[in-house]
């Protein structure tokens, strides 16, 4: 990028791919590996008050996936390190058993800092100025954002010509989220120790529909009603693709429940011996923070509970506070 019009900027590229680093020491499955996905983006900008607007939009976009994903996390500053640069934040969810990263959180306005930066800006918050104790959480990072400035372009020739004429070194933005480190760090935050559990965002499905078990008496009305729900379900807006049907009938409903509360289905609906009641009844079972909760319903109740709570299903809603069941 050499004497590009200034006309052509703001610029931002991004990738998604396979990266592979020399690890040292893997560990912690997709948390530490030596190949992974990657996002990698980077801002191209006139000015530094420009590339300041391109780094707040970013960084807000980060905020807002974290959000949807309905995970607990934090934006930490953080030092630009290697990278170099004039500003920098980590995004990380917190997780004492294998976070890896130390954050100082002032106990007063809750602003969050990288232990590192932290021992360089002394005792007192840099954001409110309180020299309470902070507390110190271990967290692990899933996100970077960087404001480079010209260090690289400079060394690069990557320039744009101004208005005035006039060849100017652009100001760069560099960020990155690591996509299967996200995936890992999301279920050993959220998940029990009997259980995966998925952000409904990222889960491979949202539903999974549990038919009657083969030889049962329930199996003929039941295999008909529970194929008539996945049906139905998938034809939902939201729904579309959402559904799997675990058929294994040779298996009883119990255990085809149990393996699919431990993959982390976030909902499951179950066609066992309420098929058989004068207005045959489906269990629906999910999870309302760390409890189980079940409902039994016709179908037409089933159908229109999850029409009610169509944008919790829906993976692309921008709502970070959409209800979930």
């Amino acid at each position: 990028m050499h004497n590009a019009s200034y006309k052509k900027f703001p610029l931002r590229l991004y990738q998604i791919g396979p990266k592979f680093r020399d690890e040292m020491k893997p560990k912690y499955g997709l948390l530490r590996a030596r190949e992974f996905i990657m996002k990698d983006l980077y801002t191209f900008d006139t000015s530094e008050e420009n590339a300041k607007i391109s780094y707040d939009a970013v960084v807000s976009a980060y905020e807002n996936l974290f959000a949807r994903l309905q995970v607990p996390f934090v934006k930490a500053e953080a030092s630009s390190g290697a990278m170099g640069g004039t500003k920098s934040h980590e995004f990380l969810l917190p997780c004492e058993s294998l976070g890896e990263d130390t954050l100082r959180v002032c106990t007063k306005c809750g602003a969050t800092f990288n232990a590192e930066i932290k021992a360089n800006q002394g005792a007192a918050c840099s954001a409110c100025s309180s020299t309470t104790e902070l507390d110190t959480v271990k967290a692990i990072e899933v996100a970077h954002s960087f404001l480079l400035g010209t260090q690289y372009s400079r060394k690069l020739g990557a320039n744009f010509v101004g208005q005035d004429g006039k060849s100017n070194s652009l100001v760069m933005g560099c960020f990155g989220i690591g996509v299967t480190r996200l995936i890992a760090a999301c279920i050993e935050v959220i998940s029990s120790g009997d259980r995966i559990r998925w952000p409904l965002a990222i889960s491979p499905y949202g539903i999974c529909v549990i038919t009657p078990k083969a030889g049962s008496k329930e199996a003929s009305a039941g295999g008909l009603l529970a194929m008539q729900a996945a049906v139905k379900l998938d034809q939902l807006p939201q729904g579309n693709g959402e559904v799997v049907v675990d058929d294994r009938d040779d298996l009883t409903i119990g255990r085809r429940l149990k393996d699919a509360q431990k993959s982390g289905y976030p909902m499951i609906v179950v066609v066992g011996k309420t098929a058989l009641d004068e207005v045959p009844k489906i269990e629906m079972h999910y999870q309302e923070g760390d409890q189980d909760r079940s409902m039994i319903l016709s179908l037409d109740e089933l159908l229109d509970l999850f029409r009610a709570e169509e944008p919790a299903l829906d993976s692309t809603n921008n709502d970070p506070n959409s209800v979930r069941l």
